[in-house]
C-alpha cells in the first residue's frame, strides 16, 4: 500500500513539473511574438536635432544709383531772360543766381503799389480824425448815433484798405526778388533749359541741379528679406559699368508700403566719400547686405515641417519606458527660412529630435525605429 501511495505522489509531482514547464515555454513564446510584432509595425525614420545655429547669409539685390538731391528749378515770374548765369557742369552754392529775368514791369508795378499804400495811409489818418471829431460832436448832440456809426465804419474800411495795399506791395516786392532764379541747394548744374532772350512763365523749368556729395541707392526687397535687414546694416556694392568699382554703404531705410507695380518694398542705401566722383545717376549696382537677423537661432531642417490647415507641425521623438521611441506630433511656430533650415520661434527646445525622413508614414504616437541617414 505504501508503494501505491508513493507511485501516486510521484505521478502528481511529474504532472506538476510538466505543467510548470509548459507555462514557462508559452510565456516566452508570447513575449517573443510581441517583440517581433512591434519590430514589424515600427516605422523606420531618420531624425535631426534642434540646435542653435547661424542662418545668416548675404541678401543679394540689384539697385539703381541716384543723386542725393536732384531738382528741376523753375521760374516763378513771367518775363524775358536777360542773363543766363550758369552752364552745365558748373558747381554752385545754395542761393547762387542761375538766371535773371527782366524786372522792368515788376519795378513799375512796385512803384504803383507803393503810391497806393501812401494814399491808403492818408485815407486812414483822415478817417481816424473824422471819427475823433464825431465822438466830440455826439457828446454835444450835434450829430446822431447813426452818423457816428458811419464814421466808425469808414475808419474800419480805411484800415482794411491799407492792409490790402500793403499785402499787394509785399507780393510785388517778392516777385521782384524772384526775377533772379537761385539755386535751392549746393550742387552741380546738369542742364540749363533757357537762353538769353527767351520768355519764361511761372513753373517753366530753367535748370536742373544735382547734389552728388552723397548718393542714394534704391532697391526692392521681399517681405521676408525686409525682416532680415535692419536700418544701419552695412551694404557692399559692385557698380556695373563703373569698372566694377566696389563701395560700402549703409542701409538708411526700409519701406513699409509695397510698390504697387512690383510688390517689393523700397530699400534705400546711402553712399558717401570721395569715391563717388566717378559715379553717375542711373548706374546699376549689385548689392550684398549681411543678414544679422538669424545669426544665432534655434533651427531645424525645413524638411521636418508639414502643414495642417494653417498650422505647422513636426514629429518629435519621445522615449517611452516600454515599446521603444515614439513619434509625437508637435505644433510649432516657424520663423525665417534660410537655405535648408527654418528658424523655430516656439514649440521646440535645444536637443529635441525631429523626424526628417519617413514622417509621411507616421501618425501621432506611432512607434519608430531610428535609422542612420
Amino acid at each position: 500500500m505504501f508503494r501505491s501511495v508513493s507511485r501516486v505522489m510521484l505521478l502528481l509531482l511529474s504532472l506538476l513539473v510538466a505543467l510548470t514547464g509548459c507555462a514557462t515555454d508559452e510565456g516566452s513564446d508570447t513575449e517573443q511574438r510581441t517583440q517581433t510584432g512591434l519590430a514589424r509595425t515600427a516605422v523606420p525614420v531618420s531624425v535631426a536635432v534642434a540646435e542653435q545655429r547661424s542662418l545668416a547669409e548675404a541678401i543679394r539685390l540689384t539697385g539703381t544709383l541716384q543723386a542725393f538731391k536732384k531738382s528741376t528749378v523753375a521760374a516763378e515770374v513771367s518775363g524775358q531772360v536777360v542773363q543766363r548765369l550758369v552752364e552745365p557742369g558748373q558747381k554752385v552754392n545754395k542761393g547762387d543766381p542761375l538766371i535773371e529775368a527782366d524786372a522792368t514791369l515788376l519795378r513799375q508795378r512796385q512803384r504803383e503799389l507803393q503810391a497806393n499804400v501812401a494814399a491808403r495811409d492818408v485815407a486812414l489818418a483822415s478817417a481816424k480824425a473824422e471819427l475823433k471829431r464825431g465822438r466830440d460832436l455826439i457828446k454835444k448832440s450835434f450829430i446822431s448815433q447813426d452818423q457816428l456809426e458811419d464814421l466808425e465804419f469808414s475808419e474800419q474800411r480805411a484800415v482794411a484798405e491799407r492792409q490790402a495795399a500793403r499785402a499787394a506791395l509785399a507780393s510785388a516786392t517778392e516777385s521782384l526778388r524772384d526775377v533772379v532764379v537761385r539755386a535751392p541747394f549746393s550742387g552741380r548744374i546738369e542742364r540749363v533749359h533757357v537762353q538769353q532772350g527767351d520768355f519764361i512763365n511761372p513753373g517753366q523749368p530753367v535748370a536742373m541741379l544735382a547734389d552728388f556729395s552723397k548718393m542714394r541707392v534704391i532697391a526692392g526687397v521681399t517681405a521676408q528679406q525686409a525682416q532680415r535687414v535692419g536700418e544701419g546694416d552695412l551694404a557692399h556694392l559692385i557698380v556695373q559699368g563703373g569698372g566694377g568699382q566696389a563701395l560700402d554703404g549703409t542701409v538708411q531705410s526700409i519701406g513699409r508700403i509695397a510698390d504697387p507695380t512690383t510688390g517689393s518694398y523700397p530699400l534705400e542705401i546711402w553712399l558717401e566719400g570721395e569715391q563717388l566722383s566717378t559715379l553717375r545717376d542711373g548706374m546699376v549696382a549689385n548689392i550684398s547686405v549681411a543678414d544679422n537677423a538669424t545669426a544665432n537661432v534655434l533651427a531645424i531642417p525645413s524638411v521636418a515641417l508639414f502643414q495642417r490647415a494653417s498650422d505647422y507641425y513636426v514629429y518629435r521623438l519621445i522615449d517611452t519606458a516600454e515599446g521603444g521611441p515614439r513619434a509625437q506630433m508637435q505644433r510649432l511656430e516657424p520663423g525665417l527660412r534660410v537655405g535648408n533650415y527654418t528658424q523655430v520661434l516656439a514649440g521646440l527646445q535645444v536637443g529635441d529630435k525631429v523626424v526628417v525622413d519617413g514622417q509621411f508614414a507616421l501618425q501621432d504616437g506611432a512607434s519608430v525605429i531610428v535609422v542612420e541617414n
